[in-house]
Formats: C-alpha cells, structure tokens, sequence
C-alpha cells in the first residue's frame, strides 16, 4: 500500500486516500499504518482500516442492504462461520444467490458476483451437486437460467481447478519453506488432493513440527 500510495501521488500529484479492507479472522490484528527508517529518518504513511469481522453482528443489515458488495461481505463471514459445517454453507450459498436474483440485478452482475461468491463458498462434490441442482430449479422457476447452463458449469469448474492448482502451489511453498524440500511422492499426493482437503491442509501445516506430522496427516486424509 506504502508503495502504491507513493507512486500514485508520483504520477498523479492529487491527494489519496489509502483504505484496507481486513479480511483475515483475527479480532485483535487492525494495522492502521506502515513506518521505514534509517539513521534517524523515518517515513510513515497511515491508512484507514477496514474489519470485515465488525460486521458478523450486523449480518441482518447486510442481506437488506441493496448495495451488492453487502452481499459479497455477508458471503465472506458466512465462509468464515461454515467452515466446520458444509451443509449449512450449501444452504447460504443458495440463499444468497437467491437474494441476487431478488434485488433485479442484471445478468452480468449476477455472474460476476455469482464467480466471487461460488469461490468463498467452496463445497465438496457431493454438496456442490445438490447446490447446482437446488439452483437450476430455483432459475427454471423464474425463468432467468443465468449461471446453470453448460457454459457456465463448465466456467465453473475451470474456475475451481485454477483455484485448487493456486492454493496447492501456495502449500507447498509453506511447506518447503517450513520442513525442507518435500519428495517427489509427498508433492504429487497434495497435487492430489481435492479443494476442501488442500484448505484443510493449509490450516494444519502451521502445527507440523517435522515432515513425520506432514506423511501423518496424508495417511490419515488417504484412509478417509
């Protein structure tokens, strides 16, 4: 942000205003501005910060709110909640589209929101059948088939092997980085792995002291 901030005034000349939108899942973390320095000299840029967790209690608010980045925050705090519960993150997705169809948005912005909220709201394939085919009824009911046709499936599903082929690439550098460089058997079984295991498995590395806890945790996920 330090450095978009300085080489925007730098070409532009006009004053900024830098704000970060905080969506990890920690309360008490709230940067407001980022310090350099040497030999006494300091430079300091401060910005306005942003915690999307502030709004877990206005969650009523947020799914009557017109605006449609409301609806995009609500999707983000209802990933949060769902984690242990895919049932129930099934069952927002579909309520959440459902309120994208409601507001009289157009096609394109359904789509494109549709994207955003189908990537936070990741299900397993058995869970992601019953949501396809809950939302193919739901579209046929209103006759506006925007995002169920065989293009959009296909979208769909190139859009989560990008993803899943991004997250796998960001989880084995953590762990190269955290226990050495990890065997070409170890690499190919997360390559492996289906979406919902690499999240799993990016939230249990940082607990892994040796590659023993890592060859634990991949029997573990193959007996499953």
């Amino acid at each position: 942000m330090y450095v978009y901030h300085y080489r925007i005034y730098d070409r532009f000349a006009v004053p900024i205003a830098s704000v970060a939108i905080l969506a990890d899942e920690s309360p008490s973390w709230r940067p407001t501005m980022f310090e350099t320095g040497l030999w006494g000299s300091r430079d300091r840029s401060e910005f306005v910060s942003i915690k999307l967790l502030d709004y877990l209690d206005r969650m009523d608010q947020l799914l009557e709110d017109e605006n449609p980045f409301a609806i995009a925050i609500a999707a983000h705090l209802r990933a949060i909640q769902t984690k242990q519960d895919r049932q129930l993150r099934k069952q927002w997705k579909l309520e959440l589209l459902k309120l994208l169809y409601e507001r009289g948005l157009s096609r394109e912005r359904i789509v494109g929101l549709f994207k955003f909220i189908d990537w936070l709201l990741s299900l397993p394939e058995g869970l992601e059948l019953e949501f396809w085919q809950s939302l193919s009824a739901y579209e046929q009911e209103r006759r506006m088939p925007y995002v169920t046709s065989v293009e959009r499936i296909g979208l769909q599903k190139g859009i989560q092997q990008g993803i899943q082929q991004g997250e796998v690439a960001v989880v084995l550098r953590l762990l190269n980085r955290c226990l050495g460089s990890l065997s070409p058997a170890q690499t190919a079984q997360i390559q492996g792995l289906t979406l919902e295991r690499v999240e799993e498995l990016s939230e249990s590395l940082l607990d892994f002291k040796t590659v023993a806890d890592l060859d634990a945790w991949l029997n573990k996920q193959s007996v499953e």
